[in-house]
């Protein structure tokens, strides 16, 4: 994350989720964090909104990607924007099948 007022901020919740491996904690976290969505702009906004998507995934709730792919439909295409597509459609991949 570019932004240094969210980067650990969303640290937390990125080592909850993958390092301890805990979504229903990363899930009970996320309304704490709903902040870091409304302030973030652009290549961080979407990273932050992959990792709401992949909580909700991990834990079984309904996906809400909308936003985020709506993003990924107006941004340009760089190595940074493909990462994030590609790690969409990876944390989606059961869904869409």
């Amino acid at each position: 994350m570019e932004d240094p007022a969210y980067a650990k901020l969303f640290t937390v919740l990125y080592d909850v989720l993958y390092s301890k491996e805990d979504p229903k904690l990363a899930t009970s976290m996320l309304p704490k964090y709903a902040e870091i969505g409304e302030n973030l702009r652009g290549l961080d906004k979407a990273k932050y909104l992959l990792l709401v998507a992949d909580i909700q995934n991990q834990s079984g709730s309904q996906v809400e990607d909308a936003e985020l792919r709506l993003l990924m439909s107006k941004c340009d295409n760089n190595m940074d924007w493909e990462k994030i597509r590609s790690m969409y459609n990876e944390i989606l991949k059961p869904e869409m099948e």
